[in-house]
């Protein structure tokens, strides 16, 4: 059979020698400007490849060097050819061969959408020429000067900003806000745009044509990209090594500067601005383009460094190898990666990094998952979700898992046996069974029953009781009067006096008998509108729960003074002592009773604890905490966010409240704070699951 012929404008530049030091080639693809590299084998191939059969080829590279291929490595190299698209079109069987291939690889509109929307590239301009001129500041911004000078920027920074470390986390919280995306935007866009210069202008440098400059959507957020394709043509690692590094030092440059500005500027928007630049651009070059896991920068540096082309195809195979070979054994093997001759300890790196990249793809895809979830709206937020998780994380599983039939049919009798078992073991027992174990919960032990009193509306006080009165159970320690309430009232019970009036002589007015239905509903509304002033008048101030005594007042309360919604009045206290507060979520609330035992542990004293007893459970999520040393940010257990009248939680809790059996007397007069620890029932993993799985559906799915 005759070989396909090549196409003529290819291109062969010598390459990198491999770590095993067997030289290699490039093939360069000047029509779509791409490269493929080639070892020592395909290039004695590829050279005598003009003989046009493969045994004549097999021959004459037998004859000339010390390989001996066989015609079906010449087959290999063929197809090799073919799937790269190197080889000549003139042939029927090759034009048929592209066709199909061609249309297995066309992908569907819902793939080509998915894809689209998460990455898209829209080429601009050609920086080569520009580029070529070697411009003053870009080769300025490269020199050994500025590195060092950055150094010197760096420590003095840190050193003035470890003074000043308060402010930093200020400084994020305002960058997160809403407020401060635009700026965010554009700081990241001018960041990537001196990274993206600095690969171009350093590739440029070493020779290498940069041909395209131009917007990149990743994730439908606009940011700068270069083509540095033909750095693939350099044969030192170190120059490509050179040009990967080159976007994270000027990346890492601009971060220095933008920090010893802030540090050194006075308060204001120029301060902002630096800030906003120096933190998301530290972030986006350490933890993203540093990271050899996706990628970006790192991964090729690490490539370029160790010498190791496709790292992670080359470890993810040698890491899929090795876990069926261990769940099969010899029929596991069947399927191995072509043997480098790499060293053990490489094997064994690669192995791991594999693993790690694994772990943190699953992190980075779940993360975009409920990224664009969170962008779109419910409804498409939702599907691009599921297709998120389907494509990128139980995709490849699946087919892993389907690729496991061959050898789980070949593998030996006990291990063909024994391997559902154990996957079923394994896969079982976490979500069936759970040991018992403690919840620690953030609790507040007071010495006597407390509530405390806020301001149901905004107005003047018109009483108030003195300290400590007793008040029986519902009744006010004060009167709020809100701004023309009193003649609100008034207006309203004249306004309902005359409409109960005028309805009750419509018997007697044929005029008003035709619009007796309207003038039924004027007085319904009047009555309703009475009626909703009057309850929000009794809920100026409310009553106290229980029998209480009037304990705490606010320093500059008392009469005639002015109050805002929901702002704290007092403090009542009742006849029972020792009571602890506790918030618990809703599964954990689900296997509370009353009379349950719990202990309390003082904070900064976990030798000693005090008996304690459930008397209470709420049958209602709270929406805001009694008291802020509950909430997560100041050391408690609840998620909650800081709201202008309180600390807001997040999500479904309850308070539990617990009973002291036995409290020491010097304890007796003060509040302590502490842990709430129970033991926890065990329970079924899947009804966790199945709880949690059909709260967050019924939550979600109300659109």
């Amino acid at each position: 059979m005759a070989l396909a012929r090549l196409r003529e404008d290819l291109r062969l530049h010598p390459g990198t020698p491999t770590r095993q030091g067997e030289p290699t080639w490039t093939i360069e693809d000047a029509l779509t400007h791409r490269f493929v590299e080639i070892d020592w084998p395909t290039f004695e191939i590829l050279k005598r490849w003009s003989y046009g059969e493969p045994e004549q080829v097999c021959a004459a590279v037998a004859a000339e060097t010390m390989l001996h291929p066989e015609p079906a490595d010449v087959l290999a190299v063929q197809d090799f050819l073919l799937q790269h698209e190197l080889v000549a079109a003139d042939d029927p069987r090759v034009l048929a061969g592209l066709i199909a291939r061609e249309r297995r690889a066309r992908r569907g509109w819902l793939s080509s959408l998915l894809h689209g929307y998460l990455f898209m590239r829209f080429p601009l301009f050609d920086p080569d020429p520009w580029l070529a001129k070697d411009p003053w500041l870009l080769r300025g911004l490269a020199s050994r000067g500025a590195g060092w000078l950055t150094v010197l920027a760096f420590f003095a920074a840190a050193l003035m900003i470890s003074r000043q470390w308060s402010l930093v986390g200020a400084g994020f919280e305002q960058m997160m806000s809403l407020a401060s995306l635009p700026a965010l935007f554009c700081a990241l866009f001018f960041a990537k745009g001196v990274h993206e210069l600095a690969h171009a202008s350093t590739a440029r440098r070493l020779g290498c044509r940069v041909p395209t400059m131009g917007i990149a959507l990743l994730l439908l957020c606009p940011l700068p990209y270069t083509d540095t394709t033909d750095t693939w043509r350099l044969t030192d690692p170190r120059a490509r090594l050179q040009v990967a590094f080159a976007g994270i030092r000027a990346e890492l440059l601009v971060a220095v500067w933008a920090s010893l500005a802030w540090a050194l500027l006075p308060p204001g928007f120029v301060r902002d601005v630096c800030f906003i630049l120096a933190s998301s651009t530290w972030i986006s070059t350490l933890v993203v383009n540093a990271s050899p896991f996706m990628r970006f920068d790192g991964y090729f540096m690490l490539c370029d460094w160790m010498n190791l082309p496709n790292l992670h195809e080359r470890a993810s195979a040698l890491a899929r190898a090795g876990l069926r070979r261990m769940l099969f054994g010899s029929a596991g093997a069947l399927e191995q990666p072509p043997d480098e001759g790499l060293p053990p300890a490489t094997r064994r790196f690669m192995v791991a990094f594999a693993l790690l990249t694994w772990v943190v793809r699953f992190t980075v895809f779940l993360g975009i998952a409920l990224l664009v979830y969170h962008f779109f709206f419910k409804l498409l937020g939702v599907l691009l979700f599921a297709v998120e998780i389907w494509w990128f994380i139980l995709r490849p599983v699946w087919r892993e898992v389907a690729a496991w039939r061959v050898p789980y049919r070949q593998a030996h009798g006990l291990r063909r046996a024994a391997l559902p078992a154990v996957a079923a073991l394994l896969l079982g027992i976490p979500f069936l069974w759970q040991p018992d174990s403690g919840v620690a919960l953030t609790g507040v032990l007071q010495p006597r029953e407390v509530y405390r009193v806020h301001a149901g509306i905004a107005g003047q006080l018109t009483s108030l009781h003195e300290l400590g009165r007793p008040l029986r159970a519902g009744e006010r320690m004060a009167a709020i009067a809100a701004p023309g309430q009193q003649q609100e009232q008034e207006l309203l019970d004249i306004r309902t006096g005359w409409r109960s009036r005028v309805a009750a002589s419509a018997t007697l007015d044929d005029r008003l008998r035709q619009q007796a239905g309207s003038l039924r509903a004027e007085e319904a509304q009047s009555r309703a509108e009475r009626s909703a002033n009057a309850r929000e008048r009794a809920a100026a101030v409310p009553g106290a729960p229980f029998d209480a005594t009037l304990r705490d007042l606010g320093p500059e309360l008392q009469r005639g003074v002015w109050v805002a919604r929901n702002e704290p009045l007092a403090i009542l206290t009742g006849s029972v002592t020792g009571l602890v507060d506790c918030y618990v979520d809703e599964t954990l609330r689900a296997h509370i009773r009353p009379s349950d035992r719990a202990r309390f542990v003082l904070k900064g004293d976990p030798l000693s604890s005090l008996p304690l007893e459930v008397v209470d459970i709420d049958t209602d999520a709270v929406r805001l905490l009694d008291d802020p040393a509950f909430a997560v940010a100041t050391g408690g257990n609840v998620p909650a966010a800081r709201m202008r009248e309180g600390w807001q939680a997040s999500g479904s809790y309850y308070r539990v409240r617990l009973r002291v059996t036995e409290l020491p007397a010097a304890m007796a007069d003060s509040r302590w704070r502490g842990l709430v620890i129970r033991p926890a029932p065990g329970m079924g993993r899947i009804d966790h699951a199945l709880r949690q799985a059909a709260s967050v559906v019924v939550r979600e799915l109300g659109f």
